[in-house]
């Protein structure tokens, strides 16, 4: 068996503290949230060629 180090030990067990207090589901709401804000400047940038087009015709 392999002999490990206190510095490798202590890594464990900071490795372990993390794993065992990250929030649950956190990349499908940060992933959700980008995807919406995508849509949101989509239709931004969408409504504001219509005005400028409209505008132009006119």
């Amino acid at each position: 068996m392999i002999q490990k180090s206190d510095a490798m030990i202590q890594y464990e067990k900071a490795a372990g503290e993390l794993m065992k207090n990250r929030p649950k589901n956190r990349n499908e709401s940060v992933m959700h949230l980008e995807v919406r804000n995508f849509v949101a400047g989509g239709a931004i940038i969408f409504v504001v060629l219509i005005a400028a087009a409209t505008m132009i015709r006119f």
